[in-house]
């Protein structure tokens, strides 16, 4: 196998692990400070994200990949009463 054909598996590899992680359910309970001080709150819906990407590389040795990324966002219902939708790769609100 060439060096290019490697690095392209290699990051192929290393996308599909990173989306496998990236899909997991998020978590049924929250809990953070915020700007009115502590919340709270429980899932009350979620949906899976899909995104697409292309990476190229041209450095004398023309590569490229292009893949998809799927993650899940939740819908949590906070002690105030607001609906909040939150990445769950990160627990951030989006």
């Amino acid at each position: 196998m060439k060096r290019r054909d490697t690095v392209i598996v290699a990051l192929a590899l290393l996308i599909t692990a990173t989306s496998a992680w990236a899909s997991l359910d998020c978590a049924n309970y929250i809990s953070g400070e915020g700007p009115g001080g502590p919340m709270a709150g429980h899932l009350i819906g979620e949906q899976l994200v899909t995104e697409e990407f292309t990476f190229g590389v041209d450095a004398g040795i023309k590569a490229g990949l292009s893949g998809t990324v799927q993650y899940s966002v939740g819908y949590y219902k906070m002690t105030s009463g607001k609906v909040l939708r939150v990445d769950c790769r990160t627990y951030t609100a989006v």
